[in-house]
């Protein structure tokens, strides 16, 4: 990993490691469903994600699934790629670290990693966007 890693600044590639875990939580209510699936096939990544605040820090938390093992690969590639941005401004890219788990309904009782964003929590109501150029399913 080292190695790879030293390869790619030497030829001029930033190799970005996903976020660190911080904390662990239990899925509660709060937490939002939703999925990384192809329109073609009615599986793919079932997740629950949700944001707290801690010491005025926006950390982002969640739990998934993959349904389809053929689409394991994609989907972490998504996952990947994905960024979340506010007000403008992208503060967290890479949801790889959320934890996985077996099945859909382990996602109701499992614990969800989360991760700091390094963000301040905004006074106000921010904008809230979502980026990154997906995979190929």
């Amino acid at each position: 990993m080292i190695a790879v890693a030293m390869g790619a600044v030497a030829m001029g590639t930033v190799v970005e490691a996903k976020p660190k875990v911080v904390r662990q939580i239990p899925v509660t209510k709060e937490f939002i469903t939703d999925e990384i699936k192809p329109s073609t096939n009615p599986k793919g990544y079932k997740f629950k994600m949700r944001m707290i605040v801690v010491d005025g820090i926006i950390e982002i938390c969640g739990v998934g699934v993959h349904r389809d093992a053929m689409l394991r690969r994609s989907a972490t590639e998504y996952l990947r790629n994905l960024t979340l941005s506010m007000n403008g401004k992208v503060i967290m890219r890479d949801f790889r670290f959320f934890n996985t788990v077996k099945s859909v309904k382990a996602l109701e009782t499992a614990k969800a990693n989360c991760a700091s964003t390094g963000t301040r929590a905004p006074k106000g109501k921010p904008k809230w966007s979502w980026g990154g150029h997906g995979a190929r399913f």
